[in-house]
């Protein structure tokens, strides 16, 4: 490996799903798919950790660069109402990181990002466990390799995908489990919402009753067609909505219920 040109890696981290992708430009040269657990998945930092550090010791040289893509479970989204008298990043950072102390009492540090808003709208703010993200890295470097971002999953793929959709509609976002649905309207957030994937059969219900719940306008916005999937490749099909797709490209098996969309969009 080139100290010029180091290795890249995608590491898709989820409760229920761990893939490690080695990356070049839109193709994945190479994918690994941890066999997860309830060891896994019921783990503490520690253990998840210790787990991930000797399956990762298996595949990373040193010199290798990673990215970290987190599922909707370890990078939880919220949506913050707005408020006349909390409109800097700062202020919108500390309400984050207090509903989530109140939401996920096990975490003892959260780190947060928000995401600005036209005035009047709801924040988008993401968080992760600091202890988790503090452990990632000093993991890492201790194999020889370098974290060098970290996303959550919904957002990165928005980012791929935002100039070819439409100025209003719902983003799916399908992981083997639960799903996340964003609800956004000229480049702003609207609605959220995690749900198992076993109501996504009356998806329809479930979009007017958040619509309705927010107060909001439902007319032509519980069509089917207004809702997005990201699915590479196609999961369980979801009849009436539009398929997208990330650009990554691998021809080889995936373990069922995982798809290229878990490594997030492309950069």
């Amino acid at each position: 490996m080139s100290r010029l040109f180091p290795e890249r890696f995608r590491l898709a981290l989820g409760r229920d799903y761990l893939l490690l992708a080695q990356v070049s430009r839109q193709r994945v040269r190479q994918l690994e798919q941890y066999a997860v657990d309830n060891a896994w998945g019921n783990a503490d930092n520690t253990l998840r950790l210790s787990l991930l550090r000797s399956w990762l010791s298996q595949h990373l040289k040193p010199g290798a660069r990673v990215e970290v893509v987190l599922s909707a479970d370890l990078a939880p989204l919220q949506l913050l109402p707005w408020q006349e008298g909390i409109t800097d990043a700062a202020q919108q950072s500390l309400l984050a990181r207090h509903r989530l102390r109140l939401s996920h009492p096990q975490v003892e540090h959260w780190q947060c990002k928000v995401h600005p808003s036209a005035y009047g709208q709801p924040w988008l703010a993401v968080g992760a466990d600091g202890t988790l993200l503090d452990g990632l890295r000093d993991m890492l470097s201790a194999l020889g390799a370098r974290l060098t971002s970290v996303q959550a999953l919904s957002l990165s793929l928005y980012r791929e995908l935002r100039a070819s959709l439409p100025a209003h509609g719902w983003l799916l976002v399908r992981e083997p489990h639960h799903s996340t649905l964003l609800h956004w309207q000229q480049g702003d957030w609207q609605l959220l919402q995690h749900l198992p994937n076993s109501e996504l059969s009356g998806l329809h219900e479930v979009l007017l009753r958040e619509r309705r719940l927010a107060g909001l306008d439902t007319d032509g916005l519980g069509d089917m067609a207004s809702v997005h999937s990201i699915q590479s490749p196609p999961l369980t099909a979801v009849p009436g909505v539009h398929l997208r797709t990330v650009s990554w490209q691998w021809h080889g098996p995936l373990n069922p219920g995982y798809g290229l969309h878990l490594l997030g969009g492309r950069t």
